[in-house]
């Protein structure tokens, strides 16, 4: 890509500075943590370029060549990892085409200022977080909203385990492959885990904004908090919490 129009710049709550700008016809979102990720890591941008024609058919490479790898979807997108030989899975797109993705990758933003804030002061405990967005590309002549993010442990989420018994046989063997064998007492607690995290979130968003959380928190369910499973606890728990799509 080249051909950069007039960049812009967003100041977030927190006083962190975005950059907008339209590249060859396309509108680009960096949030702080995506210009921080392109100033030590300039080769990514090749990287998301090649993404982005191999997404749209435009790009002459082997199915292997791990450019775009399939690694899971929820209700309204897709999700691939970004060249998975160089990253593994710490790298991941959403492909969407459901509601404004820049809005919510601002939403998220702010309920993670909201979390790392409340950590500093030791009233927020450490397994609950929110990925790292980096980016959102968008345009008419795109097929999708692609939004660059960081990827987290295996993507299992707390649905794929309180339901476990409701997936069918490959879902459940997947499940278990990835995070081990699901028992009806690791239901329950991540369950109960879960229960917590909404309402210790809940809590924080309306003392910080002072509004109701569910504009920050618009679309909390358990398909939205993928797990990590923890080697050593924190805070007593054997999970971590992470939340997506808001």
């Amino acid at each position: 890509m080249a051909n950069i129009m007039a960049t812009r710049e967003l100041q977030r709550p927190d006083g962190a500075i975005w950059k907008t700008f339209e590249q060859d016809g396309v509108d680009v979102l960096l949030t702080a943590r995506g210009l921080e990720e392109l100033a030590t890591n300039p080769g990514i941008q090749e990287k998301v370029c090649d993404y982005i024609r191999k997404s749209m058919g435009n790009i002459a490479l082997q199915e292997d060549d791990g450019v775009r790898t399939y690694f899971g979807k929820d209700s309204n997108s897709v999700i691939y990892t970004l060249d998975q030989t160089s990253y593994g899975y710490s790298m991941l797109m959403k492909e969407t085409n459901g509601h404004s993705m820049i809005n919510a990758v601002k939403r998220l933003d702010r309920i993670k200022e909201i979390i790392d804030k409340r950590r500093l002061a030791g009233t927020i405990p450490g397994y609950i977080n929110v990925p790292d967005h980096y980016g959102v590309i968008s345009g008419g002549s795109l097929p999708s909203q692609y939004v660059l993010m960081q990827g987290i442990d295996t993507g299992v989420n707390v649905r794929d385990v309180t339901d476990f018994y409701s997936l069918d046989a490959k879902a459940r063997t997947g499940v278990d492959h990835l995070i081990g064998p699901i028992t009806p007492a690791i239901q329950d607690e991540v369950r109960l885990g879960y229960k917590n995290v909404e309402e210790i979130l809940n809590e924080a968003i309306a003392e910080e904004t002072g509004q109701a959380p569910h504009l920050l928190l618009s679309d909390w369910h358990e398909g939205n908090v993928v797990l990590e499973s923890l080697k050593t606890p924190i805070d007593s728990s054997n999970w971590a919490y992470w939340v997506i799509d808001q």
